[in-house]
């Protein structure tokens, strides 16, 4: 499931993310080749979405990106296409432990 780049230290912490994936009930509500929108609940704070939209844009696969804590959604835009699954699985590693963090913050 993990690959050699994201390394073997990460694979311990992968079930720990994924579960907070999972309990942060985060949606996919639209996907298509270049965009992907997620949303989620605990995402409606201003801290949280400013945090979210400002730290992932940083990922070097996204060109853009925009949060709404009206919604809790989270509007990202690719540098290509179309990502492989492994890339995805890392960026919402990425996402989930940037909104954990933020929401500790909060």
């Amino acid at each position: 499931m993990m690959s050699t780049i994201v390394g073997i230290g990460a694979s311990i912490i992968t079930p720990k993310l994924m579960a907070q994936f999972r309990d942060q009930k985060v949606k996919v509500v639209h996907a298509m080749p270049g965009r992907l929108r997620l949303q989620c609940d605990s995402w409606k704070n201003d801290i949280v979405a400013t945090a979210l939209s400002n730290h992932v844009k940083k990922h070097p696969l996204i060109s853009t990106s925009k949060a709404s804590p009206i919604t809790g959604s989270l509007t990202l835009e690719f540098v290509v296409p179309h990502i492989s699954q492994q890339e995805l699985d890392e960026l919402m590693q990425f996402i989930v432990q940037t909104a954990s963090d933020a929401r500790l913050y909060a």
